[in-house]
């Protein structure tokens, strides 16, 4: 369903450029902390990461990752996949996860915080 004030778009399909693909895609969302001082070096790693290893992953689409500005030690990670199976078991339980793992593991001063959700609505203006 597309509504056209702003653009809303409600999301019983997902629209990715015009193109449309469905029914959900799936956000996996990581609260991540880091030892102090080693940002720069854990942003490098997880680039790296993302390039070597996430892009390779079945049902990964893409990813945002952000910094946080209050606390400069928090990240958030949002990847898009294709489905939960896709994150949970194909990629959790596979050979990629401990490579991905091994890229950032060493940064994080307490496990990621890990959440998944689905778009109801996204506003473009």
């Amino acid at each position: 369903i597309v509504v056209n004030i702003y653009s809303i778009r409600l999301y019983s399909q997902v629209v990715f450029s015009g193109e449309v693909r469905g029914p959900f895609m799936i956000l996996e969302i990581a609260q991540i902390s880091v030892l102090p001082g080693c940002q720069s070096a854990f942003e490098s790693a997880l680039k790296k990461g993302v390039a070597e290893v996430l892009f390779q992953a079945d049902g990964f689409i893409d990813f945002e990752f952000l910094h946080g500005i209050e606390d400069e030690n928090n990240y958030t990670l949002i990847i898009h996949w294709r489905s939960l199976e896709d994150h949970m078991v194909t990629f959790r339980e596979g050979p990629l996860f401990p490579q991905w793992r091994s890229f950032i593991a060493e940064f994080f001063a307490a496990p990621p915080v890990v959440t998944h959700a689905h778009s109801i609505a996204k506003l473009f203006k």
